[in-house]
């Protein structure tokens, strides 16, 4: 038995000695499949060691000189926002769910049920940590880490502000509609159309009084030149 022992310790001293190189890079995605292309990281190894870094375009990182083939992967932040999300990594799985992350979707119209186009859009986390995007074609999705947030659509001086709350895994949709409109191809008050009409009538009846009023005095210039006529 304690030559069994022994060889177990043996073994394992091995192994410490000489650590091992995962054979495929770490990977992280959302419980949705999108990499997390950017996140902050961090590794902890068996003995201590730290190692900090980001994860690629393709939400990957490579470690290397891993004692055992071990170590505690924590997921530190992504895109600015807080996660601490913390799992343990072996060369036999390399592939991780980030499982605090859901997904907001955002649609938005017009009064006249247009879809919204390039509306601004600025998330808030209770942190006070915040993200500014651009609505295009009435809809947008956005992964956030769990927890509360303020979501502000502004497009033409006007705004809407709603409170939402994100769980991991799930999707919470938020559907507005801003006192807009769109006229050919630009974003501009509901009432602008009318602001417009107004306007038209407006400019339409001083053309309208203008030239009766030009007419009336042409006639009657007529009149007196011909009645200058009869006289002589």
């Amino acid at each position: 038995m304690r030559e069994m022992m022994r060889y177990v310790l043996l073994v394992l001293l091995i192994l410490v000695a000489f650590p091992v190189t995962l054979a495929e890079p770490i990977k992280v995605t959302s419980p949705f499949g999108t990499p997390l292309a950017g996140a902050r990281v961090q590794a902890v190894k068996l003995d201590g060691t730290i190692i900090e870094g980001y994860l690629d375009q393709e939400g990957c990182i490579s470690i290397r000189e891993v004692p055992l083939g071990i170590l505690t992967f924590k997921i530190l932040s992504w895109r600015g926002f807080n996660l601490n999300y913390k799992v343990t990594v072996t060369m036999y799985n390399t592939s991780i769910t980030c499982y605090t992350i859901g997904r907001l979707s955002i649609t938005a119209k017009t009064v006249l049920g247009q879809p919204l186009k390039m509306a601004h859009v600025k998330v808030v986390s209770e942190d006070g940590i915040s993200e500014e995007l651009v609505l295009r074609d009435g809809s947008l999705n956005i992964e956030l880490p769990a927890g509360r947030y303020s979501v502000t659509l502004s497009v033409a001086n006007k705004r809407i502000t709603k409170e939402v709350e994100i769980s991991g895994g799930s999707v919470v949709h938020i559907s507005e509609t801003l006192p807009v409109v769109e006229l050919f191809g630009t974003i501009v008050d509901q009432w602008y159309p009318l602001y417009v009409t107004m306007v038209l009538i407006v400019v339409i009846i001083i053309l309208v009084l203008g030239m009766y009023e030009l007419t009336s005095y042409l006639r009657a210039r007529k009149l007196k030149k011909m009645v200058e006529r009869v006289t002589k």
